[in-house]
């Protein structure tokens, strides 16, 4: 089996288990949806994002804004120093822009705490960074 079948088909799975039935996948443990996410929507190291997944957690947020803010607390918990490499890593998850325009449209009832609220301002700062210049014309 080849890793583009192995793909297609758990992507396939995950349709059926998490998307067709309108299952929350941030309902698993926390040591459980976490390791789920990651495998799915960076389309296990495909290097592309999954755009299945992306309208998938937006859908999810759109219920349960708090959980955007789950998804950050769970990248980034531990000490500034590494704010750089957990935002890359969110990257393979999804684009920062794209972060960045959910922290926009559900504000404050994703960012329950601090250390959301702290998580949120590094995604902000990545983001930033990862903008390309618009060349005058």
């Amino acid at each position: 089996m080849n890793l583009d079948s192995l793909r297609n088909r758990t992507r396939a799975r995950f349709r059926a288990l998490f998307i067709d039935t309108d299952f929350d996948l941030f309902s698993l443990q926390d040591r459980d949806w976490p390791f789920v996410l990651f495998s799915l929507a960076a389309n296990w190291g495909s290097g592309k994002q999954d755009p299945e997944m992306l309208l998938y957690l937006e859908k999810v947020f759109d219920k349960h804004p708090e959980h955007l803010g789950r998804l950050l607390a769970n990248f980034f918990s531990g000490p500034d120093i590494f704010a750089d490499v957990r935002a890359q890593q969110l990257e393979a998850l999804a684009d920062p822009a794209k972060i960045v325009h959910w922290l926009d449209k559900y504000g404050d009832k994703a960012l329950g705490s601090m250390d959301v609220r702290r998580a949120a301002n590094s995604v902000r700062e990545f983001a930033k960074r990862q903008e390309k210049p618009v060349s005058p014309q």
